[in-house]
């Protein structure tokens, strides 16, 4: 269902997608309404089939705002599907991705647009970034800001319109939407552009073990990365390397000493240790060192899923 708008097209349309995000919509979308600037909106909260409060809270939010409009997605079909429905119902030349845990400064517009001419899309970085949010809750430690592999995520970011006309957002993706039409656009020669210093709040409602089992789904959706793109990340090496060490551990088990098994839980335990040192401040160190202990089984959980979705690699996606 979609509600019904001005006929005035505004120059920008901002798209928020929001499955179960109750705690955090309101503060997203005032931080959207209350941006400075003197170009026209229109504000547009695509709901994924919540089954919480987010669709009442984000009318709260807006409180009458003409700018304000709704989306509903009858049930949870994933972020590609939401964020397709999101360009499907913008009427900007321009169009905004932020999640609903995300806040904008309220300069965010204004310097996303000084940088989008000439590129497809432009943003800035999440702090923390999406794999630490919940680490940093959980445990306190302070987190380092971490640009990701391609100059934009979807979790803020400013599209020319015309450059989703040709490559545009998956409906069947679930997951990982965001990274594979960052790399589509730039493997089409299209331009895009990390704001200089432009930092966002992500704030996250998963529980510790919630943020587990995402982390193996992301596991399992980003098996097929190497197949679908053509490109290899330093996320497949270090798989790579962490399944080959249990092979080592299981194989030298079964044939000399379960005590080889240690192996296999070293390569869990550097890799968690490495991922926490990558994603926080060592300062304060108690903080630092709970982060750490915390980081194992997400880490692990990842490498578990990699490793589970090796038949979807085998045979493809689809």
């Amino acid at each position: 269902m979609i509600e019904p708008s001005p006929a005035i097209a505004p120059a920008v349309s901002f798209v928020v997608i929001a499955f179960n995000e109750q705690a955090h919509a309101t503060k997203c979308l005032r931080a959207i309404l209350d941006q400075r600037t003197n170009t026209s909106f229109e504000l547009i909260l695509v709901d994924d089939g919540s089954t919480d409060g987010t669709v009442d809270a984000a009318t709260a939010a807006a409180a009458g705002d003409r700018r304000f409009r709704l989306v509903r997605q009858p049930e949870n079909r994933g972020r590609g599907a939401a964020r397709a429905a999101g360009v499907e119902a913008a009427r900007g030349q321009a169009i905004a991705f932020v999640d609903a845990d995300i806040t904008l400064p309220s300069d965010w517009l204004e310097r996303c647009l000084v940088e989008l001419p000439g590129h497809a899309a432009v943003g800035g970085v999440a702090v923390p970034d999406g794999d630490a949010t919940v680490l940093a809750r959980v445990s306190g430690a302070t987190p380092r800001v971490v640009p990701g592999k391609v100059p934009i995520t979807g979790n803020n970011v400013l599209f020319d319109k015309a450059a989703l006309e040709g490559t545009g957002f998956d409906p069947r993706d679930r997951l990982g939407e965001d990274f594979r039409l960052a790399v589509r656009l730039k493997q089409s020669g299209q331009r895009l552009k990390r704001v200089p210093g432009l930092l966002v709040r992500h704030e996250e409602s998963k529980s510790y073990l919630d943020a587990i089992r995402w982390r193996f789904e992301n596991g399992v959706d980003a098996s097929t990365l190497w197949r679908e793109l053509g490109i290899v990340r330093f996320a497949d090496v270090v798989w790579i390397g962490w399944v080959s060490a249990w092979i080592v551990a299981i194989v030298a088990a079964v044939a000399s000493s379960p005590w080889w098994l240690l192996l296999g839980l070293l390569a869990s335990v550097a890799g968690g240790l490495a991922h926490a040192n990558s994603r926080f401040h060592r300062r304060p160190v108690v903080p630092f060192l709970a982060v750490c202990l915390a980081d194992v089984p997400v880490f692990t959980a990842y490498m578990l899923g990699r490793t589970a979705g090796i038949p979807r690699l085998l045979r493809g996606r689809r």
